[in-house]
């Protein structure tokens, strides 16, 4: 799992996303592809995997790696570029 990948989603569905639900959908089913949340990742999420992607991501931002990668990630956003 590259934490720099699951960070740049995340920000994503914080910022750029916020008004577009396909978009935060899109993301959302990347984190749990990307992080072999289910097995195998359906072609769509039910609310019930899209609330548990979000556990994902609450426990992802609390370790040291989701943090490091948070803080990588940040500046290219707010920067108007993206490098990954």
């Amino acid at each position: 799992m590259e934490p720099i990948y699951i960070a740049n989603h995340i920000l994503r569905i914080e910022g750029e996303h916020q008004e577009h639900p396909s978009h935060i959908a899109d993301s959302l089913w990347r984190i749990a592809d990307h992080a072999n949340l289910f097995s195998p990742t359906p072609d769509n999420l039910a609310p019930s995997q899209q609330q548990q992607v979000r556990e994902f991501i609450n426990e992802f931002r609390t370790t040291p790696q989701g943090q490091t990668a948070l803080a990588q990630v940040k500046p290219s956003l707010t920067g108007g570029y993206r490098r990954w």
